[in-house]
């Protein structure tokens, strides 16, 4: 599952890096105080929140491959797999 295009994945994390270069207070900064080394990671996450939301990768994945469908794709297309799950689980 792609979480992110690689465009915006590339301008959040050179805002990051920059971030972390210029900013005195930043975790990443020498001089700064780590109560644990794992602030590292939770101070400049970039994740989109997938971690905080209340279901697994697994359970989503068929509802973002609809949605996505649903947004992309020309509507027949749409219409034809919607047949198909209608099908796949009502008679089969």
């Amino acid at each position: 599952m792609e979480v992110f295009q690689q465009e915006t994945s590339n301008a959040v994390m050179a805002t990051l890096l920059i971030h972390d270069v210029s900013n005195d207070k930043a975790v990443s900064h020498p001089n700064v105080t780590l109560t644990n080394p794992w602030m590292l990671f939770a101070d400049g996450a970039f994740h989109g929140g997938v971690w905080r939301n209340g279901y697994t990768i697994n359970s989503i994945g068929e509802v973002a491959a609809m949605l996505y469908f649903f947004d992309q794709a020309k509507p027949f297309l749409f219409i034809l797999m919607l047949i198909c799950v209608i099908y796949y689980f009502f008679m089969a």
